[in-house]
């Protein structure tokens, strides 16, 4: 073989060795290294609204570049906290209505509790006066309206103390 057929063989050998390396390279899928996850987008806001299932508000700012690499835990937007801020005076001031009811119904209970423990009083001391009349009435001391009365007002307050034991034990 001459030395100019030799070169042009091997010249045709580079040239398709060289061929078949691009169309590998070209051709094959490009791998990162493991752990890393290359993705490739756009990311455009004029005036958006992020949506998540217990987050929504306003983005306020995006502080980073279009194309920008980004690592893990990297802020990728700030949103707005107004609304959040609104809703957390809101919240804190019912709170303080439910505090200033639930101090009414307590004081409304230390009434109540003081009621029943005159009522208590009232009932044994008429219970006293209605025993006293009871001895009475027979020897003609007092008369049959005022038995009749103090047996009433007794039975009344008997009630009364009654239902306001009915009514706590519903509680």
């Amino acid at each position: 073989m001459s030395r100019s057929r030799f070169a042009l063989v091997v010249a045709i050998g580079l040239v398709a060795v060289g061929g078949v390396g691009y169309v590998v390279v070209a051709l094959l899928p490009e791998r990162s290294p493991a752990g890393v996850l290359l993705l490739s987008g756009n990311i455009e806001a004029h005036e958006s609204v992020v949506g998540f299932k217990s987050v929504q508000s306003r983005i306020v700012k995006l502080p980073f570049d279009e194309g920008q690499w980004v690592e893990a835990g990297t802020v990728l937007a700030r949103l707005d906290a107004s609304d959040y801020r609104q809703q957390v005076a809101i919240d804190r001031a019912a709170l303080h209505m439910r505090r200033a009811a639930l101090a009414s119904a307590r004081q409304g209970l230390d009434a109540a509790r003081g009621t029943v423990r005159a009522d208590q009083a009232d009932q044994a001391q008429r219970r006293l006066d209605a025993n006293r009349i009871a001895t009475l009435w027979p020897e003609g001391i007092v008369s049959r309206d005022e038995f009749g009365f103090e047996r009433a007002v007794t039975r009344a307050i008997v009630l009364s103390v009654s239902v306001f034991r009915f009514r706590k034990s519903l509680d």
